[in-house]
């Protein structure tokens, strides 16, 4: 005799089956995205010093002309991360950031900030937002923490006289 009960359920060899698939393709996509997921981390923190540079540029251009203290950014790696806040006086520094409890702007995790000094700045001229006693323009690199050398991704952030900032690929 048949049985002609269609069958309600997936058997346990069905199951497994689709599993190992799943497995399968997770476990090629995902080394296919970690170069992209760096990639985005190191455009997090160049798009950071950028909005920052921009931010304080904006600033300076709204002083008044003779004011002594200046807007400026600084750009930082410490034992809190990388970050970058604008600062306000006669220098750009830690001790002169703007709003030292909201103003830093982390630029991201696995992300390291290379610099010509540990604690790197510069100031913008009031009322014209070019830079103020510097060199034609300053370069911060933005690259990611990767076990190998060939995997890093890195990216400039310049600063140009006029002070425009721009960030492009290494």
């Amino acid at each position: 005799m048949t049985n002609n009960r269609s069958r309600l359920a997936f058997t346990a060899i069905e199951m497994v089956t689709v599993l190992t698939v799943m497995i399968i393709l997770t476990g090629m996509a995902v080394p296919a995205l970690m170069p992209s997921i760096r990639k985005a981390r190191v455009n997090e923190g160049a798009e950071a010093i950028t909005a920052i540079a921009s931010q304080a540029r904006a600033l300076a251009r709204g002083s008044a002309a003779n004011d002594t203290q200046r807007y400026g950014v600084v750009v930082v790696n410490d034992a809190q991360g990388s970050w970058a806040a604008v600062t306000y006086g006669a220098t750009a520094s830690q001790a002169t950031v703007l709003d030292a409890a909201n103003g830093k702007r982390p630029l991201g995790a696995n992300v390291t900030v290379t610099m010509p000094t540990a604690a790197h700045g510069w100031m913008y001229q009031n009322r014209s937002g070019m830079l103020y006693g510097t060199a034609p323009f300053e370069q911060v690199t933005v690259r990611s923490l990767d076990a190998s050398a060939e995997g890093r991704y890195r990216k400039a952030v310049a600063v140009y006289y006029l002070g425009y900032s721009h960030a492009q690929d290494m």
